[in-house]
C-alpha cells in the first residue's frame, strides 16, 4: 500500500527509512523570534518512506481510525457537494458566513469586523483559482492595502492555514489564502504533463503551467499595480513553484517567505536501496490520493490514516470539532480528480530528494539561469521546523549567497515543530508573520 510522508502531507507507511539529522550551522547563526509554546505534542516529521506489508497489516486497525459509518456518510456528502467540506472548515472561523451549514457560526452578532469570502478567479476560459480572501475593516481602498498571499504545499489546500486565518489580523492588510492551480478547490482539468518523458517536455514546461495561471491571478486580483505591497508566504512544494515564478517575474512582490521549502537542497542522509517498484509508481504519479479516489466509501477511512495523526494530537489546543473539519476537508481535496499533484515526480525523485536542487540552479555564482533572481530586489526569509525533515543547510547556503549579492535574506527556526510548522506551532508562525507585516507598514 502506497503512503508518502513529508513534503507532502499524506502520512504513510511503506519500507524505506531515513534517520532524521540536521546538517545546519549552529543555532547561533539562525535568526530566532521569541519562542511561543507549541500548539501540539509533536511527532518528528520524516521524508517520504515505506514500511513492510506485515507491519501495515499488523497495525491496520490503528492506522485507519475513521469508522465505516462515518466514512460512508462522508462519501455520500462528497458525492452531493464536495465544497460542503471546505465551507464546514471555514465555518470554524469567527467571521465566516457559512453557505451550507445551518449550525455554523452566526456572524450577525460577532464583534470580529473582518470579511471573509471564497472567490473563484478565472485565469482562462475554463479554469479558475480558488481562494479565501479576508478583508480588514478599513476605509483604505483595496489598491492601497497590503496583501499577504498564502501558498500551500503538495497535496494540500488553503484550509490547512486555518489557524493563521483565524488568529492573524492586522489593519490595512488583505489576506489571500490560495489553492494552487489543479489543487484544493481550484479547477481540476487534466494535467497536460503526465509521467516523466523529457523527450516530449521539460520541467520548465511543467512549472510554466503553474506560473501562467498564477501570473493571471495576480493581474486579475489587482496585485501588480503596487507589487511593493505584496508579501508571499509559500510552503514546501509551493515554495519551489514560487521560486521559479520569482525568477521569471522578479518584480511582482516585495518579499517571499519560504516555509520548509522542498526541492532546494539534497537530503543530509540520502535514501538508499529504494525498491524499483516504489520508483516505478512514483515516476508514474501513483500516490495515496489515487487509492482514496478508487476506494469509494472507504476513502475517508483511508484518509484518516494521515489526518487523525496530524490533526487529533494529544494536548492539542484546537478543538475536536476543528480537527474533524480538517479531516473531512483533507478527504475532500484528496478525493477530487488528480491534476496539479502530478507535477511532483518532475520535481522530486522517489524518496523526496530534488531532481535538480534549486540551490544549484539559482543560488550559486556558477548559476546561469537566475537572471530574474539577480535583478530582483525581493527580500527572503527561510523558515524551518526544529524537527523538519527538510535539510536546513540549503536555507543557510542560499542566504549566504543572497547576502553576497547585497540582498536581504535570513533563516529562522520554528521551535517545537516539524515540516508543517504553520500547524505544529501556529502561535510562533503567526507571531513571525505579524512581525513581518508590521515591518511592511
Amino acid at each position: 500500500m502506497l503512503h508518502f510522508r513529508g513534503t507532502i502531507g499524506f502520512r504513510k507507511t511503506l519500507g524505506i527509512r531515513r534517520t532524521l539529522t540536521h546538517d545546519a550551522p549552529s543555532s547561533s547563526s539562525a535568526s530566532r523570534l521569541p519562542s511561543a509554546s507549541a500548539s501540539a505534542t509533536l511527532k518528528p516529521s520524516t521524508a517520504p518512506k515505506a514500511a513492510s506489508l506485515p507491519q501495515i497489516l499488523r497495525n491496520l486497525p490503528r492506522l485507519f481510525p475513521r469508522s465505516m459509518t462515518d466514512s460512508i456518510r462522508d462519501y455520500s456528502q462528497f458525492k452531493t457537494n464536495p465544497e460542503f467540506f471546505q465551507d464546514r472548515l471555514l465555518s470554524q472561523l469567527s467571521f465566516y458566513p457559512s453557505l451550507y451549514n445551518n449550525n455554523s457560526n452566526d456572524t450577525s452578532g460577532n464583534d470580529d469586523p473582518r470579511q471573509g469570502q471564497i472567490i473563484k478567479t478565472y485565469v482562462n476560459e475554463n479554469e479558475y483559482i480558488n481562494e479565501f480572501q479576508i478583508l480588514p475593516n478599513t476605509s483604505t481602498p483595496y489598491d492601497r492595502l497590503k496583501h499577504l498571499i498564502l501558498i500551500h504545499g503538495y497535496g494540500a489546500g488553503l484550509g490547512f492555514y486555518i489557524n493563521t486565518l483565524q488568529h492573524l489580523s492586522m489593519d490595512n492588510w488583505c489576506i489571500h489564502a490560495v489553492d494552487l492551480p489543479g489543487y484544493g478547490f481550484s479547477s481540476r482539468l487534466k494535467f497536460p504533463y503526465g509521467t516523466i518523458n523529457p523527450r516530449i517536455y521539460s520541467k520548465k514546461d511543467v512549472l510554466d503551467w503553474f506560473q501562467k495561471r498564477l501570473k493571471t491571478w495576480f493581474h486579475k486580483k489587482g496585485l501588480l499595480a503596487h507589487p511593493e505591497n505584496n508579501l508571499v508566504t509559500a510552503h514546501s512544494m509551493g515554495a519551489y513553484i514560487m521560486c521559479h515564478y520569482l525568477n521569471n517575474h522578479p518584480s511582482d512582490f516585495r518579499k517571499i517567505i519560504m516555509c520548509s521549502p522542498a526541492g532546494f537542497y539534497p537530503a543530509s542522509n540520502p535514501l538508499t536501496n529504494i525498491p524499483l517498484w516504489y520508483t516505478y509508481l512514483w515516476d508514474r504519479n501513483y500516490s495515496p490520493f489515487s487509492l482514496v479516489r478508487i476506494s469509494g466509501p472507504l476513502g475517508s477511512k483511508l484518509t484518516s490514516g494521515w489526518s487523525y495523526s496530524r490533526f487529533f494530537h494529544s494536548n492539542q489546543t484546537i478543538s475536536n470539532e476543528l480537527s474533524l473539519a480538517l479531516h473531512t476537508y483533507a478527504y475532500s481535496i484528496f478525493n477530487l480528480p488528480g491534476s496539479g499533484e502530478y507535477s511532483l515526480s518532475h520535481i522530486l525523485k522517489a524518496g523526496g530528494d530534488p531532481r535538480t536542487p534549486l540551490q544549484e540552479e539559482f543560488f550559486t555564482c556558477q548559476s546561469t539561469t537566475n537572471n530574474g533572481i539577480r535583478r530582483s530586489n525581493v527580500e527572503y526569509s527561510w523558515l524551518y521546523g526544529q524537527s523538519d525533515w527538510i535539510n536546513k543547510t540549503g536555507g543557510f547556503k542560499i542566504s549566504q549567497f543572497l547576502n553576497s549579492l547585497n540582498k536581504k535574506s535570513n533563516v529562522f527556526i520554528a521551535p517545537n515543530s516539524g515540516h508543517h510548522l504553520y500547524f505544529d506551532n501556529y502561535m510562533w508562525f503567526n507571531s513571525y508573520l505579524a512581525k513581518e507585516m508590521t515591518l511592511f507598514n
